[in-house]
Formats: structure tokens, sequence, C-alpha cells
């Protein structure tokens, strides 16, 4: 009898033990955290066109979710706080894709830490926040799906355009004014209204500095528009911008290849 209580009171003692020193690993996992967002902090806030300002991250206080908190500003006229929050499981499948298609390892970083992702999102002008959890299990699910960064691409992108169509039409300048996003195995195309009266669309329109005009509006900071050419690039399609005439209807597609996307942007 004696002889079992031992057994029972070494065996308590283990586990008391196992879970203190589970409880020591936890904490330095929280600090080491804690440092490195403390280092990205000091190099923020941030402009990410497109988004808006990064103005910081942050731990939770239980260490399991790190939040990247932006402001988006009064001139965004893609993001809406009542339409993302509206539409809050389409925009998370989205960001969790995304996340899948710049590869695995990314996410596995998070995993091998145990903390999930919040994106913290205030407007500018409005005050409205939305906020997205991504929490750590679902992380978890995501990197044990059956699929290819190219495969997680393509419906990032079929994503992207079902809640880039809730803001149209979008303005992009006097006269022009995106109405239609389509995608097919090829191309990725913005359809464009155009004003004739202030562009006409004749037999003098010069595809070449259509092109050039375009070329130089493809900004390298606009993450947003960066992370939609990487998709592109990866499910091997090309960026078309097709101007439809509003009177006349005529049609002029003038665009980038999915070889000249690449070549343009080697490192997106």
């Amino acid at each position: 009898m004696t002889r079992n209580r031992n057994v029972h009171k070494f065996a308590l003692f283990a586990l008391l033990s196992l879970l203190a020193i589970c409880a020591s690993c936890d904490n330095v996992r929280k600090q080491r955290l804690q440092r490195e967002i403390a280092k990205i902090n000091m190099d923020l806030p941030v402009t990410q066109e497109g988004i808006g300002r990064m103005d910081s991250l942050s731990l939770d206080d239980e260490g399991h979710i790190v939040t990247y908190h932006y402001v988006v500003f009064s001139d965004n006229q893609l993001f809406n706080a009542d339409l993302v929050s509206d539409n809050i499981d389409l925009v998370k499948r989205k960001l969790v894709n995304t996340l899948l298609a710049g590869g695995k390892k990314a996410l596995d970083i998070f995993i091998q830490n145990k903390v999930g992702l919040r994106y913290s999102f205030n407007e500018e002008e409005t005050g409205k926040n939305v906020v997205i959890t991504i929490p750590l299990d679902e992380l978890e699910k995501a990197v044990k799906r059956p699929i290819s960064s190219s495969e997680a691409a393509d419906l990032a992108l079929k994503d992207d355009l079902v809640i880039s169509r809730l803001s149209l039409p979008l303005p992009i300048d006097q006269g022009l004014k995106i109405v239609d996003y389509l995608l097919d195995d090829d191309n990725l195309y913005y359809v464009i209204d155009v004003d004739e009266r202030l562009y006409p669309l004749g037999g003098d329109f010069n595809i070449e500095e259509a092109k050039k005009g375009i070329r130089e509006e493809l900004d390298e900071n606009n993450t947003g528009l960066m992370t939609t050419i990487s998709h592109l690039k990866k499910t091997n399609r090309g960026l078309v911008y097709r101007y439809v005439g509003n009177n006349s209807k005529k049609q002029i597609d003038v665009g980038f290849s999915a070889y000249e996307l690449k070549t343009i942007f080697p490192h997106i």
C-alpha cells in the first residue's frame, strides 16, 4: 500500500514537473515573439500602396494571436469596412489562399510558433474597424490541404474577383471607370468604360502608347496590385486592360502576357 502511494506521488510529481516545463517553454516562446515583434515595430509605421498604412504588430496577452494593425486611407476606393464585414468568410478564404500561394513554408513559421493571425483595419475617414482572425487551428488545416501554390493562387484570384466586383463601378481617371473584372485561362481583364468624348477609340488609338502608360501605373509599391500580379504569374496568366467605348461599344485590348509579367516583375 505504501509503495503504491509512493508510485502515485512520483507520477503526480512528474506530471506537475512536465506541466511546469511546458508552461516555461510557452513563456519562452511568448517572450521570443514579443522581442521579434518589438524589432519589427521599430521600422513601422510604413505605407503600403493599395492598402493604407501598417502601424504596428502586436501579440495578445495569451501569446496566441499576432495582429497586424492597419489604417486604411480615405482615398482607398477598394476598401469598405461594411463590405468586408458583410463578406468576412469570403475575405478570410481569399487571405488564406493568398498565404498558401506564397508557399506553405510561410505558414509553417506561424504554426511552429503556435500563433494565429489577425488583421485589424481602421478606416481613416469613418473610424470604422473591421477585424479578420485566422486562428492557429485554421492555419494548420490550411497547411494540410493537398494544394499547390499555383492552385491556391488560382483560388485567390477567383475570390478576389468576387470581392472586387462588389466595389464596382470604380473610377480610375476622368472619363475612365472599371465596370467589370473577367478571368479566363489566359488573362485577367479589367473592363474599362471609356468616355469617348475625352478618349476617342478611333483608328489613331496608339496601343503602344497606352501600354507604356499602363506600365507606368504598375507600381511595385502597390501591395495589392503586386499580390495580384504574383497570382497571375503563378497561374501563367496575363493582365489585360479592355477599353470599351461608352457609345460605340468599340473594344480595344491593351495588356501584358504572362511572359511579359514574369519578365517585368521577376522578383514578385
